[in-house]
């Protein structure tokens, strides 16, 4: 599979003025993306997310290093943006202009033409057709991050890239924008988005790279990020009295215990359950979220500097 993205040494380093040492935003990230993925960069607040977004846009030329996007470094007016759409994380437009007279415009920049069919079906996919003639002055921000993929819809781009896009959004807002990202990404489009809401990424993204203080820590499949440990069982149990030594407890409060068993010892551990009439919650096989796999390697990663 072909890279759609290629990270070579990607360093930033951000001036802090005389006699001051600069803000190292970047420090040596490689990685790619490749024709296909729904990539999502991870990372605590400053950890260089969103300045690696910028450099592969061309809005913010790197201290050194590179940042191709189709085999190109992208300058402004290049040919490539036909095919890549960019939704920031706080959309600014020209606000005069209503939800209708907007998705026109900014598909025009592009020079596309759109028959009142097509704007329509893409309005009502994003339930947008009620507020047409809303202005943008009066949209609230899940409105406009609409607006944005809404120009994405018109014509479905090879590239996506997303800065924090789910960041403020109610909960059906959330819903919606997830569903139409999965739906591009069916479709063929590649997705690259930074953000923090870590159980959305994890039903949308294909591939993860962590990143903490401008450093690049793992790049995984999601699929190892989420690994099922098949033999420990997570259960939740009220009234149980003295535990078991082989329940390692996660989590106790006032007679309710949150912790693992071994497979091997289920059994026991049940009939202990119904022997003392403990209510048991739930028990299913253990699974690593990827907020577990995230902490762990912060985690490890500050362990290593110590």
């Amino acid at each position: 599979m072909s890279a759609v993205i290629d990270i070579d040494d990607l360093t930033v380093v951000f001036d802090r003025g005389l006699r001051r040492a600069g803000q190292k935003a970047l420090d040596r990230v490689s990685l790619q993306v490749g024709e296909g993925d729904a990539f999502a960069l991870i990372g605590p607040n400053g950890a260089g997310k969103s300045t690696m977004l910028y450099c592969l846009l061309g809005l913010l030329a790197p201290t050194s290093g590179s940042a191709r996007v189709f085999g190109q470094v992208l300058e402004p007016g290049s040919s490539l943006f036909r095919d890549i759409a960019f939704v920031p994380e706080d959309p600014h437009y020209h606000d005069y202009l209503t939800v209708e007279e907007g998705v026109r415009y900014y598909a025009a920049l592009q020079g596309d033409r759109l028959s009142a069919e097509r704007l329509t079906s893409v309005l009502e996919q994003l339930q947008l057709e009620t507020v047409r003639t809303t202005r943008l002055s009066a949209c609230s921000k899940g409105m406009k991050q609409k607006v944005g993929i809404a120009r994405c819809l018109l014509r479905p781009p090879r590239l996506l890239v997303l800065d924090e896009p789910m960041r403020g959004l109610d909960a059906v807002t959330v819903k919606q924008f997830r569903d139409v990202l999965i739906d591009l990404n069916r479709r063929g489009a590649t997705i690259v988005m930074n953000s923090h809401q870590l159980s959305e990424v994890e039903q949308v993204a294909t591939h993860v790279a962590i990143l903490s203080k401008g450093q690049l820590l793992a790049v995984k499949p999601l699929s190892e990020l989420t690994r099922v440990e098949q033999h420990v069982y997570s259960v939740e149990v009220d009234h149980l009295g003295e535990l078991p030594d082989y329940l390692t407890v996660d989590r106790l409060h006032d007679g309710r215990v949150r912790g693992t068993v071994p497979a091997q010892r289920l059994f026991e551990f049940m009939d202990l359950a119904r022997i003392r009439g403990a209510d048991v919650h739930s028990c299913v096989i253990k699974k690593h979220t990827l907020e577990d796999s995230f902490l762990a390697t912060l985690s490890e990663s500050e362990r290593a500097h110590v």
